[in-house]
């Protein structure tokens, strides 16, 4: 007799064959993985919100040592490119960019709520994932350096200069604002019907997206356009920095919960399904 045959005929005397998963462990594995995505949108948030202060902490850091040690305030420094804290803006950006693009993958094909709004879904990935590459490529700057080779632009900017008192740093630094806008606009209105169905499905969640949107957008432009009043490096003006630039990843973060809240809700109702075809 082989190994084999006194295997089944062990098998057989017990009257049952080896147990595989069972039910029970089944549903254990499902409500473990639902409740994972339950707590998903509270640990990006918190997570987000952490390097959000660490970066604001060590910016008030770097702005009182800054004499002593002016590579620290390089790197820490909000206002700049090129350093941590813009990278991580840019990274900010770039998940919700990945979170929208996911939501609008075939991971999600079997759930009804979310397939009709994958052209909302889509155009915001991409559109975050632009304005990430801008962040971290710093292209809005590029573009407000070719507007302003116009010289009907460069006479305006130095006649709305001088009317406004403001300092130096207004030439060249918000050309990029209307045009953004004029897109941004053009976009929503176009979008406008996904997004009455979203509210529809997820009104809590919508409403999170764009109140972090809209302190996103208040910080990076209407806020930016404040700071020309202030003499660069003046104290006014660190002390600006540290409230446009807190918004503004602070209205990121705030997006982000929101997607990640829609992509729980996702990820539980594809488990739910999964399972319920398992069994």
């Amino acid at each position: 007799m082989t190994d084999d045959d006194r295997a089944m005929t062990g098998a057989d005397a017990g009257g049952h064959s080896p147990a595989g998963p069972t039910d029970s462990d089944r549903g254990r594995t499902v409500s473990d993985l639902l409740a994972t995505w339950r707590r998903l949108p509270t640990f990006v948030l918190r997570a987000a919100l952490t390097i959000d202060g660490i970066a604001l902490l060590l910016y008030a850091l770097a702005v009182g040592f800054m004499l002593k040690a002016p590579l620290l305030f390089f790197l820490f420094d909000l206002d700049a490119e090129g350093n941590p804290p813009s990278w991580w803006f840019g990274v900010q950006q770039l998940l919700v960019a990945l979170v929208f693009l996911l939501l609008a993958s075939r991971i999600f094909a079997s759930d009804e709520r979310l397939r009709p709004l994958r052209p909302l879904f889509v155009t915001a990935g991409i559109g975050f994932g632009i304005i990430s590459l801008d962040e971290i490529g710093e292209l809005h700057e590029t573009i407000s350096k070719l507007i302003e080779k116009s010289v009907k632009i460069r006479g305006f900017e130095r006649r709305l200069t001088k009317s406004l008192h403001v300092t130096h740093h207004l030439r060249g630094g918000g050309l990029w604002i209307p045009l953004y806008a004029i897109i941004g606009i053009v976009a929503l209105a176009l979008l406008a019907p996904y997004f009455v169905k979203a509210y529809k499905l997820w009104r809590r969640e919508v409403l999170t997206v764009v109140i972090g949107f809209a302190v996103f957008v208040a910080s990076a432009a209407l806020l930016q356009v404040v700071g020309y009043f202030f003499p660069i490096r003046s104290l006014a003006h660190r002390v600006y920095v540290f409230v446009e630039q807190g918004l503004k990843m602070g209205g990121v973060t705030i997006v982000l919960w929101g997607v990640a809240q829609v992509l729980s809700s996702g990820l539980e109702r594809v488990t739910t399904l999964v399972a319920g075809d398992g069994d």
